[in-house]
């Protein structure tokens, strides 16, 4: 009965761990990916990806006033909270985009969820899931 249950387990976890997609910094560079959801009310935001920067624009409507700013980036195959600048800039791959904030000292690590020609889906490591469009 035993070994049933874990061969059962272990199937389960095969077929979670194949649907993970790992993602190239080509996919995500030269587009512009705008949030669609969830929606934050007068606040437009959009994001950009050059070979070494995650670049966030986030529009006030309310008040025109518009804030951008530019961190490093990687891509990487594991979860990590620690940041390792010597990725920055390579063609990395992998299924967690992880970033560091000069301002705060502080490396936050994304799950990418899923990214096809015009959609973007990345939470933050067990966070809430944040849509882009093209």
């Amino acid at each position: 009965m035993n070994k049933k249950i874990i061969l059962i387990c272990l199937m389960i976890l095969g077929v979670l761990n194949s649907n993970a997609q790992t993602i190239k910094v080509s996919q995500l560079k030269n587009a512009n990916w705008n949030r669609i959801s969830p929606v934050i009310k007068n606040i437009n935001d959009m994001v950009k990806f050059t070979s070494t920067e995650f670049i966030m624009n986030e529009q006030f409507t309310r008040f025109d006033k518009t804030i951008t700013q530019s961190y490093p980036y990687y891509l990487s195959e594991t979860k990590t909270l620690t940041f390792d600048n010597a990725q920055v800039g390579k063609e990395t791959k992998g299924r967690y985009l992880v970033v560091y904030v000069e301002q705060y000292r502080q490396t936050y690590c994304f799950d990418i969820i899923s990214v096809s020609d015009d959609t973007l889906k990345i939470s933050y490591c067990e966070g809430e899931t944040t849509v882009y469009k093209k």
